[in-house]
């Protein structure tokens, strides 16, 4: 048996003149299944209370809990942040029918009305700031992650040309030692030899050649590098102000690790004061004071 069949029957073989006690019951049904979530109930009373009570008062009542129902809503405060509500709901516009004729309960109506529009205008704007927020933090996190990927690129390639370097020097003391040795027969030969002393002039010479070319060597096979050692020391340290000045002066003197490094600073604004460029990668010092980098491309 459906609700409306009960409420029938119950109206049937209730006293005479107590229907109204009947009614008040029945309103207070549907304001409980509305409290408790029970929308299909509560609107299935507010029909049965509009279809056979005709009080004022519990009309309204009626209407109320049909509109709340109708946007799922259980109290007044869910009813001011619900974003489904408009002006032109049925059910809105017969409350509002309803109330025509007391002002005051009118006026309670369109004041909550009000308060629902304003209330739902502040939590989509609280919304949108709190998604521009996310949005904010998500890239300041992109841009870490791209910064400690640059810096461990950049890492890796000095490591290699370390090695590079190392193999290098290696190469060089090798031939160094040929080289004594070589002089070391020319020393022995010249004893026997008075020709040996021609020999010893050209040793001596080829020795201070070879000094000469080791030298220059190795300053232009990494300018600078002591000074980029100290720029990534600090910068380990987080003292990126103490490490931009020392990749400036290494990158003055063609360090091409600094220069990467100088550019990744001026980039991301560690240390120094950031310039913007143009998406490509690639950096280039300006011919004016100081050391100022941008885009190559």
């Amino acid at each position: 048996m459906s609700t409306k069949e009960v409420f029938s029957q119950l109206l049937r073989y209730f006293p005479a003149g107590e229907e109204a006690r009947l009614y008040a019951n029945m309103r207070a049904f549907g304001e409980a299944c509305l409290a408790a979530g029970e929308f299909a109930g509560a609107e299935e009373y507010a029909d049965l209370l509009l279809a056979q009570d005709h009080n004022a008062g519990r009309q309204i009542a009626a209407y109320r809990i049909k509109l709340f129902a109708k946007l799922r809503c259980r109290t007044d405060e869910e009813f001011r942040h619900c974003a489904q509500f408009n002006k032109e709901l049925p059910e809105y516009i017969e409350l509002v029918a309803a109330c025509a004729a007391d002002e005051k309960k009118l006026a309670a109506v369109m004041k909550l009305a009000e308060e629902n529009a304003a209330t739902v205008a502040k939590d989509k704007q609280e919304q949108a700031e709190k998604e521009k927020k996310q949005r904010q933090l998500e890239q300041e996190k992109r841009k870490d992650e791209e910064l400690q990927a640059r810096m461990a690129a950049a890492e890796k390639e000095r490591a290699d040309k370390q090695r590079r370097f190392r193999r290098v020097v290696s190469a060089k003391k090798g031939f160094l030692g040929g080289a004594l040795f070589f002089l070391f027969l020319t020393i022995v030969f010249a004893i026997a030899d008075a020709l040996a002393w021609i020999w010893m002039a050209v040793a001596c010479c080829f020795l201070f050649i070879l000094f000469i070319g080791m030298k220059v060597t190795a300053e232009t096979l990494q300018p600078g590098e002591k000074a980029n050692q100290e720029g990534i020391a600090a910068s380990n340290r987080n003292a990126y102000a103490e490490a931009a000045d020392f990749f400036l002066k290494a990158a003055e003197q063609g360090n091409a690790d600094a220069q990467n490094s100088l550019g990744v600073c001026y980039d991301t604004g560690r240390g120094v004061k950031q310039i913007m460029r143009k998406p490509s990668g690639g950096f280039r010092r300006r011919p004016a004071k100081g050391m100022q980098w941008r885009s190559t491309t």
